[in-house]
């Protein structure tokens, strides 16, 4: 015979047999909520666990079905559906592979819309073409729908207006459209919908994909059709903020007619669409994002970003400086710009007719900050090459942080200037002459608190200063003397005399020296004569005579 009792019970005194039922004492809103994450076979396999699980699956409000799991799907569905007591059910996935189990869609979906079905994503990934219809009747009026998610093998024909009055979200992967009047008809019936996502795959169903939805907030496309240029898209959204159109491969024409709430774009992989005034409409963007090749970018005259603030342009179509340049010139409050090449490709064979080359992009945008950055309070300068005699230091003496790797960069030093804000500095010293610029750095700024020299190209091949001669500065700087107070050289290379002398000449100069971080490059433990080279060395920095008496000394290893 089954018994109950708590835990310390008096059928545990005497030993005997219990069997303590705790999961059906919790409250049922905890139940119901811990079953819809498990999948829906698994759930009603709850109803034989006893007499309170019998009813107990019947009001889980999430359900989900594969009939790839069941030898009699639909029938499983179908019973399951009408069983179903909740007032509202909450979200139905329906993912079918059998042909046979496709002709009964019609009917599963009439009774879940029966049981006012808020979220429904049905999925028909077939393995050959044979599409499988939607039931267009039941979308003739509906009130409760929000989520509607259509995967593949779809057919969406619809002679009539729809009415989904409540649909915020349209998802809509590899269907297929009867015609345009179809499309029409399916956006055009949906008054609150906020959320569309179309994604295409070589097939042109419709020529013209016009999407006409005042309420429109969000708009993805994705279309992967390779064909000679036929079709486009047509869009008409006046609410939409957030654009985001992707790999236009083989159409003819987009054309956004009305978007002024625009807040950010995504403009990506859009190829063979020739004179398209596509940036007409972007100009209320706050955040844009461009890849275009190869485009024949119409721009829009007399139209200006006036609330660009952030711009990303790929720089692997032949035509991305001279939009760099359109957009710079017409974006009056851009705050951040990113040049990407996601290929990296060499531009040797650049063809003719380019206005800019890269080196004269880098140069151009530097020379901007230079005459245009009062208020600069953080600045990093990175992997600068082949750019000589530029003045980039210039407009950098307001930062209160620097960090500096100026690969093969003759330095204009700013004369006169003064870093008088500069509390944190960071300097790459793989370059032949980084200690030519920190020397400078040190006399030019009296509050530096906080060094960090970085080798971010540790070798043991013994190179770097070999043959340049580090030379101390004659008067100590102010730093030194009143306020430097961290030290952090990161790749710091012992087998380096030069280096040894910039390390030394720091310590015995800092007065306010805290800290100081010495690292190196990991030794392997079988190279002994190496490991104890290395450990005299750092000894010989460790007896070094420091200016601080408080400074403590550390070495590790990266």
């Amino acid at each position: 015979m089954e018994q109950k009792c708590k835990i310390g019970g008096e059928g545990l005194r005497n030993g005997n047999v219990v069997n303590v039922d705790r999961i059906s004492e919790l409250p049922e809103a905890l139940l119901l909520h811990i079953l819809s994450s498990l999948p829906t076979e698994t759930v009603i396999a709850t109803s034989v666990l006893s007499k309170s699980w019998t009813s107990l699956w019947k009001m889980v409000p999430n359900l989900k079905f594969d009939s790839k799991y069941h030898h009699t799907f639909s029938e499983n569905v179908c019973r399951s559906l009408i069983s179903h007591r909740t007032p509202f059910l909450e979200s139905l996935h329906l993912r079918i592979e059998d042909e046979s189990d496709a002709l009964d869609v019609g009917i599963l979906i009439g009774i879940a819309f029966a049981r006012h079905m808020r979220k429904f994503v049905l999925k028909f990934p077939f393995q050959e073409e044979s599409y499988v219809r939607f039931p267009s009747a039941w979308c003739s009026c509906n009130d409760t729908l929000e989520i509607l998610k259509l995967k593949y093998y779809i057919l969406l024909d619809f002679p009539s207006l729809v009415c989904l009055k409540s649909l915020r979200k349209l998802h809509l992967y590899h269907v297929k459209f009867k015609d345009e009047e179809s499309v029409c008809n399916l956006l055009c019936g949906c008054p609150s919908l906020e959320d569309l996502v179309v994604h295409r795959y070589s097939t042109i169903d419709v020529l013209t994909y016009t999407i006409v939805v005042p309420s429109l907030q969000r708009l993805t496309i994705y279309d992967d059709y390779y064909g000679e240029g036929v079709g486009g898209y047509v869009i008409n959204a006046p609410s939409l903020k957030y654009l985001n159109i992707d790999g236009f491969n083989g159409l003819e024409f987009c054309l956004i007619e009305k978007a002024p709430e625009l807040v950010e774009a995504k403009i990506s992989d859009i190829f063979e669409i020739a004179n398209e005034n596509i940036l007409e409409s972007l100009t209320s963007a706050k955040r844009l994002s461009l890849h275009l090749p190869p485009l024949k970018i119409k721009y829009p005259i007399g139209k200006i970003f006036y609330q660009l603030l952030s711009l990303e342009l790929r720089t692997f179509s032949y035509e991305w400086c001279n939009l760099l340049s359109f957009m710079l010139d017409s974006s009056p409050k851009l705050q951040i710009l990113k040049l990407i090449d996601p290929y990296r490709f060499a531009r040797d064979d650049c063809p003719v007719g380019w206005e800019w080359n890269e080196k004269e992009v880098a140069t151009y945008i530097l020379q901007c900050l230079i005459e245009n950055a009062p208020e600069l309070v953080e600045a990093e300068i990175i992997d600068v090459i082949d750019i000589t005699n530029e003045n980039i230091l210039e407009s950098l003496t307001s930062v209160k942080r620097l960090s500096l790797d100026l690969s093969l960069l003759e330095i204009k030093f700013p004369t006169g200037k003064i870093f008088y804000q500069l509390v944190y500095l960071e300097l790459g010293t793989y370059n032949s002459k980084w200690w030519k610029l920190l020397s400078l750095m040190l006399d030019s700024s009296p509050v530096l608190q906080i060094l960090k020299l970085n080798n971010a190209y540790l070798c043991d091949d013994g190179k770097g200063l070999s043959g340049l001669k580090w030379n101390p500065p004659k008067c100590v700087a102010e730093c030194l003397l009143f306020h430097l107070e961290k030290l952090l050289w990161i790749g710091y290379e012992w087998q380096q005399g030069d280096e040894k002398e910039v390390a030394t000449y720091i310590l015995e100069n800092a007065r306010c020296l805290k800290k100081a971080t010495f690292s190196t490059k990991r030794i392997d433990p079988d190279k002994m004569e190496k490991l104890e080279k290395r450990r005299e060395m750092l000894n010989e920095l460790a007896n070094v005579s420091r200016a601080s008496n408080s400074c403590h000394l550390v070495f590790d290893s990266i």
